[in-house]
Protein backbone atom coordinates (compact mmCIF):
# COMPACT_ATOMS: atom_id res chain seq x y z
CA UNK A 1 0.00 0.00 0.00
CA UNK A 2 1.33 3.43 -0.72
CA UNK A 3 1.09 5.79 1.48
CA UNK A 4 -0.80 9.14 1.43
CA UNK A 5 0.70 12.16 0.10
CA UNK A 6 -0.12 15.38 1.83
CA UNK A 7 -0.49 18.01 -0.22
CA UNK A 8 0.96 21.36 0.50
CA UNK A 9 -0.70 24.58 0.81
CA UNK A 10 1.70 27.45 -0.01
CA UNK A 11 0.75 30.84 1.76
CA UNK A 12 0.07 32.23 -1.95
CA UNK A 13 -2.80 29.67 -2.60
CA UNK A 14 -4.26 30.70 0.23
CA UNK A 15 -4.65 34.32 -0.81
CA UNK A 16 -6.09 33.23 -4.15
CA UNK A 17 -9.14 31.64 -2.20
CA UNK A 18 -9.77 35.16 -1.02
CA UNK A 19 -13.07 36.68 -2.16
CA UNK A 20 -11.37 39.62 -3.54
CA UNK A 21 -10.28 37.16 -6.90
CA UNK A 22 -14.03 35.55 -7.55
CA UNK A 23 -15.39 39.60 -7.73
CA UNK A 24 -14.64 39.84 -11.15
CA UNK A 25 -16.56 36.84 -12.19
CA UNK A 26 -19.37 37.93 -10.35
CA UNK A 27 -19.52 41.38 -11.90
CA UNK A 28 -19.90 39.36 -15.38
CA UNK A 29 -23.50 38.53 -13.85
CA UNK A 30 -24.46 42.34 -13.51
CA UNK A 31 -23.34 43.51 -17.21
CA UNK A 32 -26.76 43.32 -19.73
CA UNK A 33 -26.13 40.44 -21.75
CA UNK A 34 -27.83 40.50 -25.64
CA UNK A 35 -27.87 38.66 -28.63
CA UNK A 36 -27.47 40.41 -31.69
CA UNK A 37 -28.48 38.64 -35.00
CA UNK A 38 -28.27 39.77 -38.36
CA UNK A 39 -31.43 38.93 -41.06
CA UNK A 40 -33.29 40.99 -43.67
CA UNK A 41 -30.74 43.72 -43.69
CA UNK A 42 -31.92 44.77 -40.23
CA UNK A 43 -29.55 44.17 -37.22
CA UNK A 44 -31.82 42.83 -33.87
CA UNK A 45 -30.83 42.93 -30.59
CA UNK A 46 -32.42 41.37 -27.70
CA UNK A 47 -30.62 42.35 -24.28
CA UNK A 48 -31.63 41.19 -21.27
CA UNK A 49 -32.19 44.32 -18.78
CA UNK A 50 -34.12 42.80 -15.44
CA UNK A 51 -34.69 44.96 -12.50
CA UNK A 52 -34.88 48.16 -14.78
CA UNK A 53 -37.42 50.52 -15.52
CA UNK A 54 -38.22 52.10 -19.12
CA UNK A 55 -37.36 55.31 -17.77
CA UNK A 56 -33.72 53.99 -16.07
CA UNK A 57 -32.93 53.16 -20.12
CA UNK A 58 -31.13 55.27 -22.60
CA UNK A 59 -30.10 54.14 -25.78
CA UNK A 60 -28.28 56.10 -28.37
CA UNK A 61 -26.60 56.11 -31.91
CA UNK A 62 -23.97 58.19 -32.74
CA UNK A 63 -20.72 57.74 -35.13
CA UNK A 64 -21.49 54.66 -36.03
CA UNK A 65 -22.12 52.77 -32.70
CA UNK A 66 -25.07 51.81 -30.54
CA UNK A 67 -25.13 52.43 -27.14
CA UNK A 68 -27.16 51.04 -24.58
CA UNK A 69 -26.95 52.27 -20.67
CA UNK A 70 -29.02 51.20 -17.66
CA UNK A 71 -28.76 52.87 -14.49
CA UNK A 72 -30.81 52.61 -11.40
CA UNK A 73 -30.01 54.90 -8.66
CA UNK A 74 -30.23 54.03 -4.53
CA UNK A 75 -32.64 54.35 -2.51
CA UNK A 76 -32.58 57.55 -0.08
CA UNK A 77 -31.44 56.18 3.28
CA UNK A 78 -33.84 57.12 5.75
CA UNK A 79 -32.68 58.72 8.59
CA UNK A 80 -32.89 55.91 11.54
CA UNK A 81 -29.96 52.92 9.84
CA UNK A 82 -31.35 49.83 8.39
CA UNK A 83 -29.57 47.08 9.38
CA UNK A 84 -28.56 45.03 6.44
CA UNK A 85 -28.32 41.22 6.75
CA UNK A 86 -27.50 40.66 3.05
CA UNK A 87 -27.57 43.57 0.85
CA UNK A 88 -27.13 41.92 -3.13
CA UNK A 89 -29.33 44.55 -5.29
CA UNK A 90 -27.09 46.73 -7.12
CA UNK A 91 -27.59 50.21 -7.65
CA UNK A 92 -25.01 52.22 -10.14
CA UNK A 93 -24.40 52.21 -14.31
CA UNK A 94 -24.22 49.50 -16.86
CA UNK A 95 -23.53 50.00 -20.74
CA UNK A 96 -22.85 48.52 -23.53
CA UNK A 97 -21.61 49.56 -26.98
CA UNK A 98 -21.63 48.11 -30.63
CA UNK A 99 -20.47 49.20 -33.69
CA UNK A 100 -23.08 49.10 -36.34
CA UNK A 101 -21.91 51.37 -39.05
CA UNK A 102 -23.73 53.44 -41.68
CA UNK A 103 -27.32 52.56 -40.71
CA UNK A 104 -30.93 54.63 -41.04
CA UNK A 105 -31.01 56.36 -37.48
CA UNK A 106 -35.07 57.70 -38.42
CA UNK A 107 -35.72 53.83 -38.68
CA UNK A 108 -34.57 52.04 -35.36
CA UNK A 109 -37.66 51.24 -33.11
CA UNK A 110 -37.01 50.03 -29.54
CA UNK A 111 -39.46 48.12 -27.55
CA UNK A 112 -39.12 47.22 -23.54
CA UNK A 113 -41.10 44.36 -21.94
CA UNK A 114 -40.67 41.98 -19.47
CA UNK A 115 -37.11 42.94 -18.87
CA UNK A 116 -36.29 42.47 -22.24
CA UNK A 117 -35.18 45.20 -24.45
CA UNK A 118 -35.42 44.75 -28.25
CA UNK A 119 -33.93 47.21 -30.76
CA UNK A 120 -34.53 47.23 -34.65
CA UNK A 121 -31.87 48.90 -36.75
CA UNK A 122 -32.46 48.64 -40.34
CA UNK A 123 -28.97 48.82 -42.19
CA UNK A 124 -28.39 51.28 -44.72
CA UNK A 125 -28.26 50.53 -48.83
CA UNK A 126 -24.58 50.18 -49.78
CA UNK A 127 -25.10 52.22 -52.99
CA UNK A 128 -23.46 49.94 -56.08
CA UNK A 129 -20.23 50.56 -57.50
CA UNK A 130 -20.52 53.07 -59.85
CA UNK A 131 -17.90 52.80 -62.66
CA UNK A 132 -17.03 56.16 -64.08
CA UNK A 133 -16.39 56.75 -67.89
CA UNK A 134 -13.24 58.80 -68.86
CA UNK A 135 -13.44 61.21 -71.59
Amino acid sequence: MLPMIKRHVYPLEELFDDDFFHRPFEMVEKQMKADVVQKDGELEFTIDLPSYSKDEISIDLENGYLMVAAEKKQEKEEKDEKKYLVRERVYGRVQRSWYVGNVDKDSVKAEFKDGILSIVVPEKKQEEKKLIEIK
